[in-house]
This record gives C-alpha cells, structure tokens and sequence, in this order.
C-alpha cells in the first residue's frame, strides 16, 4: 500500500479520486462475499437449537390454486365431498384422503400394533433381524414414493429421542424443518437436506407452536407428540440455561422458568388446537394405562398422537404403535421395515438411544422443585399456575413438582434387554413362535 501511495502521489487529481472509488468498491464486494460465504455456511451447518428458525423459502411448495382442495384455519386439509380419487390431486400428487380411508388405515394401524405387541410379548427374538445390521441410510430417491410424515411437539418434549428412535427402528435418517448443527455432529444428517427431498421420510417440525412451516406442504401423515407442560417447560428452561438450571438461585429460577413458560404458553394452546382440538379434551385411548394413543379422525390425514411419558414407561408397546403407524402408511414404500423387526432393532439400541435423550440435562428432582416433605414448593407452584390453562389431570395426574417418570400411581414395564447379538441367517425369523 505505501508503495502504491507513492506512486499515486505524481498522478492528476481526478486520477486519484478515480482510484480511490475502485477502491472502495473493491472493498465492498470483498465484504458482500464474505457476507454471502458466511451465510451459506451457517445454512449447511444450522443455527443453534436455541434459534430453530426454518428457511420459508425452502418451504414453498408448488399447489396449483385450481386444486378442489379446502383447508381448515390451522392448515390442515378438510375430508373431500367425493372420494379422494375425484378430487384431484394434493401437493406432491397424492389426492386428498377421505375418512373411509383414514378409517381403514387407523383400523390396520391398531390390527398391526396389537399383533406387533403379540409376537414380542411371546419371548425374546430368537436371533438379531438382518436388517439390525445395517447402517442408517437415507430412501433410494429413485425408488420412493415421497410421502413423508411429520414429526411434532412442543420444544421440549423428546423430539430428538423420538427421531433416534424412528431412525432405529427404520434404519432411516430423519430430516427436518430446522438445519441444527448441533445435531448433525450428533449424527442427525439428515438436518442437512432440504425439507422436500424425498430421501428422508420423517420430518421434525413444530407445527402449531411455530406456524411458518404448515406442515401440509411438505407432509402426508403426522405423529403428534405429547408431553406434561410442566416437565416440557422445565426440559426447555433447563436446556437454555446451558443446562445448568439446578444450581441456579432459587429466585432466578422461579422467574426464569415462569417468564418462560407465560411466554410461551399461547403458543401451546395453539399446537393443542391443531392436533387435538383442545388440551382438555376427551382422552381417547388404544392400549391401557400405560400407552395411549389417539388415532384421529378429525383430519384429511393420518394423524396419531402419541405420549412421550409412555415412551418412558413403556416403551415396547409404545413403539410398537410408532413403528406400525409408519408401516401402514407406507405400506405401498419400496423395502419398508417390518414393524416387528423394527421394534426388535428399537430395543438393541436402546442404550445408545438414552444418551441422545435430553431427560439426562434436565434438573434433577428433589428439593428444587419440592418441600423436604414432598409438597410442591414455590418454584413448582409458580410453574403449574403458568400451565393450569394446560393443564389435565387425565392425562399427567396432578401437577405437584413431580416429573411425569416419577409418578408411583403408574405401572412401569422395563424394556426387553436380553436381545440376541447373532444376526438371523438367510431364511431365519427372529419370531420366537415360528
């Protein structure tokens, strides 16, 4: 730069002014390009969890606006007057379903979980499925059919466990509307694609609490999962704190947890209005105490809500449903798992499954939340104030301090653990009562 300075220095004056502008220019698309590499690079890698915002432009779907297709308010397509097939088509070319089929479909549903907790409830597999040895892999994009099916929750309610658990049982990368790189270091890489590439089949959203991705642009069938608001608002407080909630003065604590929660609450009321009409509604349910699940029949599509406390406390039959409402719905899928063999791939890989679990951040229970005499303190008493709109007895019992997993007036059936290492030959089944 001196070098050019004194070479400059003999040059006319409109010279110089010349010279100094390209300079500047110069400057500002080194900038520019800065800017844009660096934008790009966040956009592979994602933000953190903590700034779950979707690119809407990844988002747009071509729908042609001629298509005889009505929608509710909350996005979710209304039953057809005629049957899908007359109605024509629904965004990727798939026609919109009537209740007859989502009837039919949620009839299979049930037939194959019953039948699923059958078999694995008749003893231990006797040998490990092939395809419980094969490696996460993404849909062969020539192959597929593209339906996807979507994955939501409120924040905080095991999203992420649930995709691990999905992924095991289907040997599948999942995808989702957010691109977290803290994920894809965990393994998520299917974070990386777009929200539409039909390589991945299972989508995370949060549809309802986050309204810039409708999910029926991008899927055919949803699994709504649902957790205590008490336990979901603590996992969430816990995990932007850095993890560290527990030793935080119990003063900031109960303001931060609170704040957190009344900020937030309206928009849990408005994923309830999606998927389940309302929080305190009827409690419909398909398996017991200790599973519960609702198949609905409200929506022009699959929906299956499922409890993430009962993932916890049962997680064979639980999963059994998940894996099953996966297959039926893509029954017409190239090379699906089999839902039994899936549920058997599940529970091999349970252990690794709990070290992606966010339970393990959250606080521990104990005197933060509770009186030395068990009675809920200020802090949980703040908290369950926050939630009471939300709250629903039927569902989580009553909110006292306790984390849902704690709760003694709920059987707990542990997982299957003796699942055999020895991989099933050509021709072997795993089932024990073949």
């Amino acid at each position: 730069m001196a070098a050019f300075s004194k070479r400059a220095e003999g040059l006319p004056l409109p010279v110089k002014i010349a010279l100094s502008v390209c300079g500047l220019l110069l400057l500002i698309l080194m900038l520019n390009q800065a800017t844009s590499n660096d934008a790009t690079v966040s956009k592979l890698l994602g933000a953190s969890h903590a700034n779950e915002v979707p690119d809407d432009s990844a988002l747009e779907v071509d729908v042609n606006p001629t298509d005889p297709i009505d929608f509710q308010e909350n996005g979710l397509p209304i039953y057809p007057d005629t049957p899908a097939s007359e109605k024509g088509k629904f965004v990727k070319g798939k026609s919109v379903y009537t209740r007859e089929q989502v009837d039919e479909m949620n009839r299979k549903i049930e037939e194959l979980a019953q039948n699923v907790i059958k078999r694995i409830e008749a003893g231990p597999p006797k040998c490990m499925p092939k395809i419980c040895a094969e490696k996460y892999k993404f849909r062969d994009t020539t192959k597929t059919t593209g339906l996807k099916v979507g994955l939501t929750s409120i924040p905080g309610s095991g999203n992420t466990w649930m995709r691990s658990v999905v992924r095991a049982g289907t040997r599948l990368y999942t995808g989702s509307v957010y691109r977290d790189g803290n994920l894809i270091k965990n393994g998520f890489v299917g974070e990386k694609l777009d929200v539409k590439d039909p390589a991945t089949a299972v989508i995370k959203s949060h549809h309802g609490f986050h309204y810039k991705h409708p999910i029926w642009k991008f899927c055919d069938a949803n699994i709504h999962v649902i957790r205590s608001p008490f336990d979901a608002f603590l996992a969430e407080c816990n995990r932007h704190g850095g993890g560290h909630t527990g030793s935080l003065d119990r003063n900031v604590l109960i303001k931060k947890c609170t704040n957190f929660a009344s900020h937030k609450i309206g928009r849990i009321k408005n994923m309830y209005d999606v998927w389940e009409k309302e929080s305190k509604g009827e409690l419909k349910t398909r398996q017991g105490p200790t599973v519960r699940v609702h198949l609905q029949e409200d929506h022009a599509m699959p929906i299956a809500t499922l409890f993430y406390e009962d993932m916890e406390r049962d997680f064979t039959r639980a999963t059994a449903y998940l894996l099953s409402f996966l297959q039926v719905f893509m029954e017409d899928e190239p090379e699906w798992p089999d839902a039994y063999e899936g549920l058997i791939c599940a529970l091999s890989e349970g252990q690794q499954q709990e070290k992606i679990h966010r339970h393990a951040k959250e606080p521990p229970p104990g005197e933060i939340f509770r009186t030395p005499s068990g009675e809920p303190n200020e802090i949980s008493q703040a908290l369950c104030k926050a939630v009471e709109d939300l709250w629903n007895e039927d569902k989580w019992g009553p909110c006292n301090g306790h984390y849902q997993k704690d709760r003694t007036d709920i059987v707990k059936h542990p997982r299957m653990h003796d699942i055999p290492e020895n991989v099933c030959e050509a021709g072997e089944s795993p089932d024990p009562t073949v």
